[in-house]
């Protein structure tokens, strides 16, 4: 906070200050991307999960989970945008991105190994996934009795944090350049296909900034806000995964970033630059890298517990098993001896 929205000499907003991006963007649905507001000019609105990925996945009739357990159609699932930024988006963004997610696993791990562009759009298409998912938090109340008054889902976020969040979902708009320092910790790993393992799945955490994909054998996990620091303490733990994951060992991967994440003591802040030429560069000064379990507020059981508890078939031993998962006391991703849990030939 604390310094004012930078436009062009044509009124285009390069970067919005974080009291703009919330009154505007945030609170009255004026276009995420340029700012233009409501009734200004064309709207046609853009989908939270592209199109491309819907049709992919016959997911326009399936149903999102809300954090307030209601659920909306991903088909209905949008937020306000303008036609004109919503063509754009599609061309520098959506259409790149759905030619490199469709790539089979190692010619996409090849891809982005041997690609600072494809890194940096792969990071940039999560920040705007995770940017308008809680966008749309706005729209909706918190109560299922419509008669009554409730705030909205997103009224209790932390908006300034998602400025920054913001500021890379639109950096191909305003041809930013975003340092490696701003880049967050990205884990692509592959997963086990078999019918009876989703091939899609979408999730994250609003607090930790972090986000979880599986598409196909490409499971994707992204720390949107950390520079990279998860990535380098879980290095151990990432060269000990030696075959696909199975969804539990997926999710409980995740629980395992996340808190990792909300355990750093000192977070990377970030900042935008831009020269007297215009050139716009999003950076991040980086403390020194120290973290504490006791900051996170949570377990690792607890997280896996609330991302997976609806997922286990009732029997006798589901409590059992549910009270073990929280209390951190079961573990899909590793056996007793500390190696990784193959289950290949169970899906075999």
């Amino acid at each position: 906070m604390g310094y004012d929205s930078v436009k062009t000499d044509d009124g285009r907003t390069v970067l919005f200050s974080v009291e703009e991006f919330y009154e505007k963007i945030v609170l009255q649905n004026h276009c995420f991307i340029c700012g233009a507001p409501p009734h200004s000019k064309e709207f046609n609105n853009e989908h939270i999960l592209p199109d491309w990925l819907l049709a992919k996945y016959q997911l326009h009739s399936q149903i999102i989970n809300l954090p307030n357990q209601l659920g909306q159609l991903y088909g209905k699932y949008t937020i306000p945008c303008c036609k004109d930024c919503n063509s754009e988006l599609g061309d520098k963004v959506e259409i790149p991105m759905s030619k490199l997610l469709k790539l089979p696993f190692n010619e996409f791990t090849f891809a982005l190994t041997n690609s600072h562009q494809n890194i940096g759009l792969l990071f940039q298409w999560l920040n705007l996934i995770f940017l308008k998912t809680h966008l749309k938090d706005m729209h909706f109340d918190w109560a299922m009795d419509k008669r009554k008054q409730s705030p909205k889902i997103g009224a209790s976020y932390i908006w300034e944090s998602m400025h920054h969040i913001h500021c890379i979902a639109r950096a191909y708009y305003t041809a930013a350049q975003i340092t490696p320092q701003a880049i967050g910790s990205v884990f692509i790993i592959p997963g086990i296909q078999h019918d009876s393992i989703p091939q899609f799945y979408f999730h994250d955490n609003t607090t930790a900034q972090t986000i979880l994909f599986r598409m196909d054998e490409k499971v994707i996990i992204c720390v949107l806000n950390d520079s990279c620091a998860v990535l380098n303490a879980l290095t151990e733990t990432l060269r000990k995964i030696t075959a696909p994951v199975t969804h539990f060992q997926m999710c409980e991967l995740f629980a395992i970033a996340t808190h990792c994440n909300l355990s750093i003591k000192n977070r990377p802040v970030f900042f935008s630059e831009i020269s007297g030429k215009g050139d716009y560069q999003i950076k991040a000064d980086l403390p020194q890298l120290e973290f504490d379990k006791d900051k996170a507020g949570i377990t690792v059981g607890e997280l896996l517990y609330f991302q997976v508890k609806e997922m286990i078939t009732k029997t006798p031993d589901t409590d059992r098993i549910l009270a073990e998962i929280k209390e951190n006391k079961r573990t899909y991703l590793f056996n007793p001896n500390g190696t990784f849990s193959d289950h290949q030939t169970d899906f075999q």
